[in-house]
């Protein structure tokens, strides 16, 4: 080899290899610039989240907060539970979120559990109940366990259902008494709402859960109001303090 070619032959390999090397780099960087490489890259809104990536308020979705939860005998052997939980985020919500309740005796060994399924609107605080469960002994502790849900980012807003003229009081029915509660549910949305659950939790003085109950609506049009009635099969013992109703609809948030 003449050197003329030893010099040719010298540069094109070194074009060769910085060609290589710019192309190595290259395609490096589109391999790497992915969802989860830890990086604000593509054309992410935040790290690994927004643009052709999961929005950011799924990916720093905040946990369920369960601010209490609640056992009350209904009859010998029989609970019924309830509980408040908080959604603290503001554009998220689910159309589905699975819970199980899980009921302890005084030594800490599991009674009994009760899964369920309910839903939250973004910032939503709402409660869950649970009706009708057996257990061997006294429920001296029970807990909220919040498992999976269809989260995704929403600005639907709960439904604006209101219960006023709530009364309490004791009725006869066939020469029992009873506990009753009675009120009027109104729907001030714009829209009508479908499937609509009314709670009632009776709280004693200290407010302490004492009792609670439900009743469902098929439907009930914007602007329209209808008289609900919750009862017991007998007397609630205790002293009522207060009662907290609450009206609750999943059809505002998309299939």
């Amino acid at each position: 080899m003449d050197y003329r070619t030893k010099r040719q032959f010298i540069a094109f390999s070194i074009l060769a290899v910085i060609l290589a090397g710019v192309g190595f780099l290259f395609f490096q960087g589109i391999s790497e610039a992915t969802c989860t490489d830890g990086r604000r890259n593509q054309n992410e809104e935040g790290v690994d989240c927004g643009g052709s990536c999961a929005p950011c308020e799924l990916k720093n979705r905040k946990p369920v907060e369960v601010l209490w939860a609640r056992a009350v005998p209904s009859r010998s052997g029989v609970v019924d539970a309830a509980a408040e939980v908080r959604n603290p985020n503001v554009r998220v919500g689910a159309r589905r979120v699975n819970y199980e309740f899980r009921f302890f005796d005084a030594a800490g060994a599991v009674l009994a559990t009760r899964k369920g399924q309910s839903y939250l609107y973004p910032g939503e605080t709402a409660h869950f109940l649970e009706f009708g469960i057996p257990v061997d002994d006294t429920v001296r502790q029970i807990d909220l366990v919040i498992g999976e849900a269809d989260w995704m980012v929403v600005d639907a807003v709960r439904p604006d259902v209101v219960a006023g003229n709530r009364a309490y009081g004791i009725t006869d029915v066939r020469g029992f008494p009873q506990s009753e509660v009675t009120t009027i549910a109104q729907n001030r949305s714009l829209d009508a709402v479908r499937d609509l659950t009314v709670y009632v939790l009776i709280l004693d003085a200290q407010g302490n859960l004492i009792a609670a109950n439900a009743r469902e609506l098929e439907e009930l049009r914007s602007g329209d109001s209808a008289s609900i009635t919750f009862r017991w099969p007998s007397v609630i013992a205790q002293s009522v303090g207060a009662m907290l109703i609450e009206a609750r609809s999943p059809s505002l948030l998309p299939r």
